[in-house]
């Protein structure tokens, strides 16, 4: 009896799976990143590539905040500030 009722305990349900491009992307790169003789999967070297690309841009960033930030001429030039913008 005691299973009987554990059974009638679930339901089934229809349900559809959201996912974006980028989700679809990452979840085939990692099913065809698997080599067993590789040390590092190529996913891994496409993130490690995009984290140092994302680091460089925040350095420039940063550059750029901290040189408009601490110079007023800079800041004068409205049409440069506008680009920058």
């Amino acid at each position: 009896m005691q299973e009987d009722k554990e059974k009638s305990q679930f339901v089934d349900i229809e349900f559809t799976l959201a996912s974006s491009d980028s989700e679809q992307i990452s979840v085939n790169d990692v099913a065809h990143a698997v080599d067993k003789d590789a040390k590092v999967s190529t996913l891994s070297q496409n993130m490690a590539s995009a984290l140092n690309a994302v680091k460089i841009l925040r350095g420039k960033l940063n550059f750029l905040i901290t040189v408009v930030k601490e110079s007023p001429d800079i800041r004068k030039n409205h049409n440069f500030m506008r680009r920058l913008n």
